[in-house]
């Protein structure tokens, strides 16, 4: 019994995120009630801004979600590693890595998972919430975070949001559940499913959210499990909660979501996009005015996983008939112009020819 405690003393204090070794670094701990900030020594300032966002933070989370933590949260931080920051389910503690740059909705968001893992919490303690967790959508763990914190920003979370409706290129909802371990949906599935869960909670739950917990709780429960693999049974843990609480499944509420979205947005809209008046024109040729290189830059753009080569960063700037974009070919930085045949913009440009609509997405 004492090995099995000092053994589990040791692993409450080891970070399972960092994927390496730290102790060659000096921490310090910075301490309140409810939180211990075990921190780099050279990250003193960041420290003080986790625990103060930490703090404000908690009061309004717990609220929100009718639980109270009894003890003091412990975080660990950082300074050396990059990979995700995490809420460590099982021994109930926020691992957060910034490589010295972090802020406060880092520390919102994670805050949101560690309090939102206290709903599940059972006999196990807060370990025990492994039992709960495979049946929650990826969409609804990372969006409910997302919606307290809005780590991404609320302009990207906007702009995306936007891009979707007016274009109609929403991502399945299958896809929604694969967030983890795919570094080009990230970014658009976590701000995607902060404005789904948003749209949810103001809709249907926004007063009601410790009872939803509550009743998925119930029915995420081991004696349910059989239940879910009874062919064409149509039983989930989420959605049997989600139907008791809107009359509507997961899929059935993001049909219902885009629907919502396209018409905000549609109605937000200030014009037609320079790609539909061009592709409608269906003109497809445009001569280059000039092409110039401009600074050199590092090659921290080259590579981007998100462009091609030579259209690295999209940057498109109109100037009367004419309207340029910066772009990478052979290590240099180069600016582009192209002349349009008139102000109406109904050309479509070579670079929309080249590289597809998705790359070229001006609006007038």
């Amino acid at each position: 019994m004492t090995m099995l405690f000092f053994l589990w003393e040791s692993l409450l204090a080891l970070p399972f995120n960092f994927r390496r070794n730290l102790d060659h670094l000096r921490y310090h701990e910075l301490k309140s009630p409810a939180f211990i900030i075990y921190h780099d020594h050279r990250t003193p300032n960041e420290a003080k801004l986790f625990l103060e966002a930490l703090q404000a933070g908690k009061p309004i989370m717990e609220n929100w979600l009718q639980v109270r933590r009894p003890h003091p949260l412990p975080v660990i931080s950082s300074a050396v590693t990059q990979n995700a920051s995490f809420a460590n389910f099982i021994t109930d503690a926020l691992e957060l890595q910034t490589l010295g740059r972090g802020d406060r909705d880092l520390a919102w968001h994670e805050l949101a998972h560690a309090t939102m893992y206290r709903t599940l919490t059972n006999w196990f303690g807060p370990a025990g919430s492994i039992i709960h967790l495979p049946w929650l959508p990826a969409w609804w763990i990372e969006g409910l975070a997302e919606a307290f914190s809005v780590s991404v920003r609320s302009d990207i979370q906007s702009a995306i949001e936007r891009h979707y409706a007016l274009y109609d290129t929403w991502p399945s909802y299958d896809k929604l559940h694969s967030l983890y371990g795919n570094g080009y949906f990230a970014l658009p599935g976590y701000a995607l499913s902060g404005s789904f869960v948003i749209y949810i909670l103001t809709n249907y739950l926004g007063d009601k959210l410790p009872e939803f917990m509550e009743v998925f709780y119930y029915y995420s429960m081991p004696w349910w499990w059989p239940w879910t693999i009874v062919p064409f049974n149509d039983f989930l843990p989420m959605d049997a909660a989600l139907k008791k609480f809107t009359g509507k499944n997961g899929r059935d509420l993001y049909e219902e979501y885009k629907t919502f979205a396209k018409d905000f947005w549609t109605k937000k809209s200030t014009g037609s996009s320079l790609e539909k008046l061009i592709v409608k024109n269906n003109n497809f040729s445009i001569p280059i005015q000039k092409t110039h290189t401009v600074n050199h830059h590092s090659s921290s753009m080259m590579g981007s996983r998100y462009f091609p080569p030579d259209l690295q960063k999209q940057e498109w700037q109109i100037h009367g008939k004419h309207f340029s974009q910066v772009v990478v070919k052979n290590g240099q930085l180069q600016e582009v112009t192209y002349q349009l045949p008139s102000h109406s913009h109904s050309t479509k440009t070579q670079a929309a020819q080249k590289y597809g609509s998705y790359f070229f997405r001006i609006f007038c």
